[in-house]
């Protein structure tokens, strides 16, 4: 899947400029590809200074690559047997270029 990521063709070819800006209210998510036989769908996610996503679960895997900027990843420890977050485990700043694989997992970006 990372390997994938890396032949991917750059940004600037995938969305036009305009939809690479943030809202001033909160970070957006835009599909990009939904494929037909619905396996997955590619969106491109993008913050403004100080945005971040909720807290959410990963119900499958995940790939993502940083466009343009940072991204800062906050993993959490769940509750026993529930979708629940108990503490922070550890923060990552990602700079642009990076491409990560993920498998199941509660997490935030920003």
């Amino acid at each position: 899947m990372v390997a994938a990521l890396h032949q991917a063709p750059p940004i600037s070819l995938l969305m036009p400029q305009e939809q690479c800006v943030a809202s001033a209210h909160c970070y957006t998510r835009r599909v990009i590809y939904g494929d037909p036989a619905g396996r997955f769908t590619i969106l491109s996610l993008v913050w403004g200074p100080g945005q971040f996503s909720p807290v959410h679960a990963h119900q499958t895997w995940c790939a993502y690559a940083v466009c343009d900027d940072a991204l800062t990843e906050t993993e959490y420890v769940l509750e026993a047997g529930r979708a629940v977050p108990v503490r922070s485990l550890r923060s990552r700043c990602m700079s642009t270029g990076l491409m990560r694989h993920l498998s199941r997992r509660m997490s935030t970006g920003s």
